[in-house]
């Protein structure tokens, strides 16, 4: 048990080794999918379902505005490699931002139900966005700390153990909702006809 932990704990914390470009071009991955989702996702709704823009109106207001900085500043160290390292920090301060909107929007849904109309969820995706910005403050801003302090070194481990059990129960919900939708649908379609046999007997 102590050397599968052991082994564990190596794994984690190799994931701090992981070099400043690479992470660059994860935030600007980020970023870009951010923009075409939640970009998408708004012009959607605002062109079929324009009564339930207020669902998504406050996870896209934060993100879009973020996504489109991080593209640019990304393209700024693309042309000039001096300014990654502070250009990185910038990134976690944003995507940490965007990591606490998550969670407030997670948090209503799991709240308030299901919203109604266009809605999806891929789970394991929303973990990755609320976990990753708190992994990126712990090696920039952070960085000093981590050898002090437990709780910045294993910050990321704890947003992950949240994140999943909250990604996990929207997954479920949503499933339960298709479901039960699904059955509202037939048992109004049946009604339906049954009431058309009973005119036509009529």
């Amino acid at each position: 048990m102590g050397t599968k932990m052991s082994k564990m704990t190596a794994g984690i914390l190799k994931l701090d080794e992981i070099p400043a470009h690479v992470l660059l071009m994860v935030n600007m991955a980020i970023a870009g999918f951010v923009g075409l989702a939640h970009g998408g996702a708004l012009a959607a709704t605002l062109i079929q379902e324009p009564e339930n823009l207020g669902e998504i109106l406050p996870l896209a207001g934060v993100s879009l505005p973020i996504a489109t900085v991080i593209l640019i500043s990304s393209i700024v160290v693309l042309i000039s490699k001096k300014w990654l390292m502070p250009v990185l920090s910038i990134h976690s301060i944003m995507l940490c931002c965007g990591s606490v909107a998550a969670f407030v929007w997670i948090s209503g849904i799991l709240l308030n139900g299901i919203p109604e109309g266009n809605f999806g969820w891929s789970p394991g995706m929303m973990t990755f966005i609320c976990v990753y910005p708190f992994y990126l403050l712990r090696i920039t801003l952070l960085r000093k700390y981590m050898t002090r302090s437990v709780a910045v070194r294993y910050l990321h481990v704890l947003v992950f153990v949240i994140a999943l059990a909250m990604d996990l129960g929207v997954f479920f919900n949503f499933k339960s909702s298709i479901k039960s939708r699904r059955e509202s649908f037939f048992d109004s379609n049946h009604l339906n006809s049954d009431s058309r046999g009973a005119g036509a007997d009529r």
